[in-house]
């Protein structure tokens, strides 16, 4: 089997588990973990996106199927970087604000942040108004179609959780997409 095969398999299988774990989560109102394991899912799907665009993409498969942090001369390849060298692409139908602002909202998930305390206390209330107003548009403007958005309130959580399994599943529709072109 060749590296890239091999590099397929493991993204779609992480990505299997993901989408497992999340409706065990969801399921079980865990949605403090949902929103850790869709930060997972964009981590991939970010990672694959790098790699369509970035020359050195035989180099970062290999360096991933031997255990090895990724880096292209003496550049560590970080998220951030990957984020940030994405800024201006066109590759797939997100735009870097929505894929910079998922992927920060999952970091608050998954590092120690007083998003945790999600259950009593709003997370949404300590961020900015900006924010709040391009989360709710984003959720409409993806989402909308698929669910009645009148009544969203990012000033009430509750009206957000809904919401979860449908990011979930356009994030990995988004990144199997990507995936197959990659390979």
């Amino acid at each position: 089997m060749n590296k890239t095969k091999k590099f397929y398999n493991l993204v779609k299988a992480r990505s299997i588990e993901n989408l497992a774990a999340f409706q065990i989560e969801y399921n079980a109102g865990l949605y403090g973990k949902c929103v850790s394991t869709l930060r997972e899912e964009l981590d991939s799907y970010i990672k694959i996106i790098f790699l369509r665009k970035h020359p050195g993409k035989d180099r970062f498969i290999d360096q991933t199927l031997s255990g090895r942090q990724w880096k292209f001369g003496s550049q560590k390849i970080t998220d951030r970087f990957m984020l940030d060298y994405l800024k201006d692409s066109t590759i797939d139908e997100m735009d870097y604000w929505e894929r910079e602002y998922i992927y920060r909202m999952g970091c608050f998930f998954i590092h120690l942040s007083n998003f945790h305390s999600y259950k009593s206390d709003n997370p949404f209330n300590a961020i900015a108004e900006l924010d709040k107003i391009n989360i709710i548009r984003f959720i409409k403007s993806k989402h909308g179609y698929e669910m009645d958005t009148s009544n969203l309130d990012i000033n009430k959580l509750e009206t957000i959780i809904p919401f979860l399994p449908l990011i979930m599943n356009k994030i990995n529709s988004n990144l199997l997409y990507q995936l197959e072109a990659l390979s």
